[in-house]
């Protein structure tokens, strides 16, 4: 980190405090700057580490070529130099300066991919017939310690990429549920991504979260239905997150991150629920088919997404803390409806399932097509009109049998994005005027 960054970030708390700026307003400078200062040195880091695992995997598979007529003993000390040369060299170059930091932190992560590479090697020579999935575990391992040992974001994510390959593989060849997967990829590296403040390490740790959270129930072969139950809090709770960390002085920066992975699952899963084949299929959860491990992770991720939606709440409408639109509301709602008639119905339902999911759905849709069109933004105004196109579409099949009746729709549908866009276009030009010239 350079010396005007450090100072900056030990200033803002300081300005806060003394009430120069708002807790937004720093947020914003640091998320301004934090971006200028550190562009160059993640292009390093981000392109010296793909190359640094090219270059890995085309030194393996160099060795490879003749690795059968090398004796033992040099095979051996081929791999643990490698992985000692490496780690030394990067280790050093990343404690040397803020200069050297990304090109170490690429070379390190090499020597980490020495190391995975080397435990399918030991094994080759010794001729250890052991439960290949571990091998994954053992990397996942090193890597993470890795990642706090200096800090290091890149390895970081490749311990992240290496506990869902650890759990895919565990689920898939031997239907094992690995209910310590997602458990070591949030405990054991959300906190860097939060002290570190990388928004790269956190997209990983939640798609990593998410394909060993799947992993984990699709192993207890209990279906779809619990997947989809587990999905759609995750999704919830992501959006309750963006907006629990925009309040937050440290890492701000995460609360478009997590909205917008949060919106799109949302979204995607709430489209799914608007046909009836579909609630027919996924709200159906069978209580006494659980396996503990697969109950225990549904039950957190529910539990979790209606807390921090009370959370939210409270400091909303108790506190006046939190700003929080009535629409997204809609969100711990829709978790609950799902809970319902999952829990009520056994999975024998239609439209009086799938009608309230599309209204739901309809009413997000009008809400960021309205929000859109007042704040003269567009990516609200495109995103609600691609949403209301597609509902539009899906029920014109379902529902509309009559050519008079879809011609209507046709027409409402395509008078209301008209309308929109000369509200936008409204918008954006009283904007103009009022900034500053």
């Amino acid at each position: 980190m350079a010396k005007p960054w450090r100072w900056l970030e030990q200033e803002l708390p300081e300005w806060v405090k003394d009430g120069l700026v708002s807790v937004s307003q720093a947020g914003a400078i640091r998320a301004r700057y934090a971006e200028k200062e550190s562009g160059g040195t993640w292009g390093t880091a981000l392109f010296s580490g793909i190359g640094g695992v090219i270059i890995g995997l085309g030194v393996i598979l160099l060795f490879a070529y003749n690795w059968q007529a090398v004796p033992k003993f040099w095979k051996m000390a081929i791999i643990l130099g490698g992985l000692a040369l490496t780690h030394a060299v990067g280790i050093q170059l990343f404690l040397r300066s803020d200069r050297f930091r990304g090109l170490g932190e690429a070379i390190g992560l090499m020597g980490t991919m020495f190391f995975g590479a080397g435990i399918w090697l030991v094994a080759q020579i010794y001729n250890i017939d052991e439960h290949f999935p571990n091998a994954f575990l053992i990397w996942s391992a090193g890597a993470l310690l890795m990642a706090w040992a200096l800090p290091s974001v890149l390895q970081a994510v490749l311990a992240a990429i290496l506990i869902a390959v650890w759990c895919g593989a565990e689920s898939i060849a031997f239907d094992t549920s690995m209910t310590a997967g997602p458990l070591l990829v949030t405990a054991g590296l959300l906190p860097l991504a939060y002290t570190r403040r990388s928004r790269l390490l956190l997209l990983t740790i939640i798609l990593s979260f998410g394909v060993s959270l799947v992993c984990v129930l699709g192993a207890a072969r209990h279906g779809s239905d619990l997947i989809f139950s587990a999905l759609l809090s995750v999704a919830g709770l992501l959006i309750a997150g963006g907006a629990l960390m925009r309040q937050e002085r440290r890492f701000p920066e995460s609360a478009p991150l997590l909205a917008t992975l949060g919106w799109i699952f949302f979204f995607i899963a709430l489209y799914i629920l608007t046909f009836p084949d579909a609630t027919r299929e996924l709200l159906r959860i069978r209580r006494t088919e659980i396996p503990a491990g697969a109950s225990i992770w549904w039950g957190a991720t529910v539990g979790l997404c209606l807390a921090a939606w009370l959370a939210l709440g409270i400091q909303k409408f108790a506190r006046g803390r939190a700003d929080l639109p009535f629409h997204a509301l809609l969100i711990p709602l829709t978790v609950l409806l799902t809970l319902i008639y999952s829990f009520a119905g056994g999975g024998h339902y239609h439209w009086e399932a799938a009608a309230p999911f599309n209204l739901v759905f309809l009413a997000l849709t009008v809400t960021f097509m309205a929000r859109g069109c007042r704040d003269g933004r567009l990516a609200p105004t495109v995103t609600g009109s691609l949403l209301l196109l597609a509902l539009m579409l899906s029920r014109y099949f379902d529902l509309l049998e009559n050519l008079l009746a879809r011609g209507a729709v046709f027409i409402l549908v395509g008078g209301l994005i008209f309308a929109q866009g000369i509200l936008y276009t409204r918008a954006r030009k009283r904007a103009t005027e009022a900034a500053p010239s």
